[in-house]
């Protein structure tokens, strides 16, 4: 279990922000209120931000390099251009966040809260999305190459381009989503929810899986070895 060192109270958070730009890596930042802060270019590597509250924090461009952002409230943040690799967000709520163009690739984001969130063109290639909640979603053009998605929820998200190949989608949660011209080659759909889902445009191959009764063709779906 990773030690973090020193513990800042809330008292010392506050002031520490009044004067400017944050640089605590390692530091335990665990269950702080960071709400409305403006976090941009913070230097946060490996620090501790479980259960802390970020909602509505801006964190362009913050370096969150390691972070535990286990369980942390993260509902309409900004994190344009912030450095999220090997970030633990299992469990995170982000809610209507802002995460444009971000690498998270073999990210944990397992039961975390994406709804409404702003993913268009994240990769996510090997990422852990298992039943994480991506309603409303917007994942257009996003590279989800091998990502895990099984009960994870995607009602009504928007998919369209988004690379799926390889991608497990078991039980998955797809109805109303817009597949169209999304790659799903390789990818295992089997027993997801698909009803009045798109795909009209959806690249599929040999080594598809589709759920019993869809049959991809009828719905427009484009065979592509």
């Amino acid at each position: 279990m990773k030690i973090y060192y020193p513990k800042y109270s809330q008292v010392e958070i506050n002031e520490l922000i009044k004067k400017g730009t944050l640089h605590l890596s390692d530091a335990d930042l665990s269950g702080l209120d960071f709400s409305n802060t403006n976090l941009s270019s913070s230097y946060l590597v490996d620090a501790n931000l479980s259960f802390s509250d970020l909602t509505g924090a801006n964190l362009t461009g913050a370096n969150l390099t390691g972070a535990d952002l286990h369980s942390a409230n993260m509902v309409d943040a900004n994190l344009t251009d912030a450095n999220l690799d090997n970030t633990d967000l299992s469990g995170a709520n982000f809610g209507g966040a802002d995460l444009r163009s971000q690498y998270l690739i073999y990210a944990s984001l397992s039961r975390a809260n994406l709804m409404m969130a702003n993913l268009s063109k994240v990769d996510l290639s090997g990422a852990d999305l298992s039943r994480a909640d991506l309603g409303y979603a917007d994942l257009s053009h996003a590279v989800l190459r091998k990502a895990f998605l099984s009960h994870a929820n995607l009602k009504c998200a928007n998919l369209r381009e988004a690379n799926l190949r390889g991608a497990n989608l078991v039980y998955t949660h797809l109805a109303e989503t817009d597949l169209r011209g999304a790659d799903l080659r390789g990818a295992d759909l089997g027993r997801a929810g698909m009803k009045g889902a798109y795909v009209s445009g959806a690249k599929y191959d040999e080594n598809t899986h589709w759920p019993e009764g869809v049959d991809p063709k009828a719905a427009g779906a484009i065979f592509t070895p």
